[in-house]
């Protein structure tokens, strides 16, 4: 049975961390998750503020419960606006007339691999006061050489489990105007024993044949979205800190084969607009999102794919209001195309273990199935 996401972790250790990764910003803050990334940038833009009520975090409809765990951290009220039809991004006419006097910031979430349109959201945003952008990538990481530099005010990167390069814990905030720096700190040997043994058991349990006990063991809930309360923002450890150079350079040397199968495979199937605008040069999906015509469609060749472990995922399976735990948010408009989104999404696997005959196997029992 293939995860959903996840691929192999390198354990090969480098002194100190990549040099080349980010342009020089003011702010690079090393972090111990992605959702501590987020709530850091937050925690700045706040107090770099002046309002008279509670901050406000516009986040979009369908999203993970961690960007409302990183707004509840930094003291926010996370605000959820609905998506465009058929689109990963805002519904730009219903996000300005969310815009209260408190909003502060903008999250605008690379779904997938699918980038959030900065110029557009500036657009929105512009008058109504200084809305920061804070770029969420933690489903993307670039591949190429060059240093990132952020489009938006802010910008995140995480290292969790299953993300693009994963550490198994790990983020990175970059901000324009922060003037922060944080550096990863000592964990100590035990903790960094702790570390390198349970990235032993991810690689083992995530393989085909243990990952199938996993996913049939009712004790355990994978792939089960759910709030988490993020306690505390700390810094990365130096353990992790030292993975990063050879997990990175394992990413960019992996082919892209498997995510260029589905999307000549699937071109005229997928309801979802993939284009230039939104895929760039730098597109690199860390599942493979494929919206179908309508739910029953969609739970249809997902338990065809279940019944053969391929792998496939609903990812969130609602909109983010409704998501088990999450509370304390707000929602401004409909969230009717959030709602039409998720009820008709399906991820593909692209990561190591996915070799190309599971590719196969794959578009031939969706195409089996749409076609009925």
């Amino acid at each position: 049975m293939l995860p959903p996401s996840g691929n192999r972790i390198h354990v090969a250790r480098s002194e100190g961390l990549p040099t080349d990764l980010f342009a020089d910003t003011a702010s690079l803050a090393w972090l111990d998750s992605g959702t501590s990334a987020l709530g850091h940038c937050l925690e700045h833009i706040k107090q770099s503020a002046t309002i008279e009520g509670r901050p406000e975090v516009v986040i979009p409809g369908y999203c993970c419960p961690d960007l409302v765990a990183a707004a509840h951290a930094a003291g926010f009220l996370p605000v959820a606006v609905d998506l465009a039809p058929d689109s990963t991004s805002y519904d730009l006419t219903q996000l300005e007339s969310a815009l209260s006097p408190d909003t502060l910031a903008v999250i605008a979430v690379n779904f997938m691999g699918i980038s959030a349109d900065i110029a557009a959201l500036r657009g929105a945003t512009q008058n109504h006061g200084k809305i920061q952008i804070i770029e969420d990538n933690a489903q993307w990481f670039p591949r190429d050489s060059k240093p990132y530099s952020p489009k938006g005010d802010y910008s995140i990167f995480s290292f969790g489990r299953g993300k693009p390069v994963s550490l198994l814990g790990g983020g990175v905030a970059l901000g324009k105007y922060a003037g922060t720096k944080v550096a990863p700190a000592a964990a100590g040997a035990l903790k960094d024993t702790l570390t390198h043994t349970k990235i032993g058991l991810y690689n083992t349990l995530s393989a085909p044949r243990a990952y199938r006990w996993l996913a049939n063991n009712p004790l355990l809930k994978l792939g089960a979205t759910e709030y988490s309360s993020l306690e505390k923002i700390a810094p990365m450890d130096t353990f992790r800190a030292s993975l990063l150079a050879h997990s990175l350079m394992h990413y960019r040397e992996r082919p892209l084969t498997i995510q260029a199968t589905y999307l000549e495979q699937f071109a005229a199937i997928n309801r979802l607009k993939l284009d230039d605008n939104t895929l760039g040069q730098q597109a690199v999906f860390l599942r493979y999102p494929l919206l179908l015509e309508s739910e029953r469609e969609r739970d249809r060749v997902l338990n065809a794919l279940d019944a053969e472990g391929l792998g496939a995922s609903r990812l969130y399976a609602t909109v983010i209001t409704e998501i088990e735990g999450v509370k304390d948010i707000e929602a401004r408009g409909t969230l009717d195309n959030a709602y039409a989104f998720a009820k008709r999404l399906l991820t593909l696997p692209t990561h190591d273990k996915v070799l190309p005959r599971y590719a196969e196997r794959i578009c031939a029992v969706i195409k089996s199935e749409i076609t009925r």
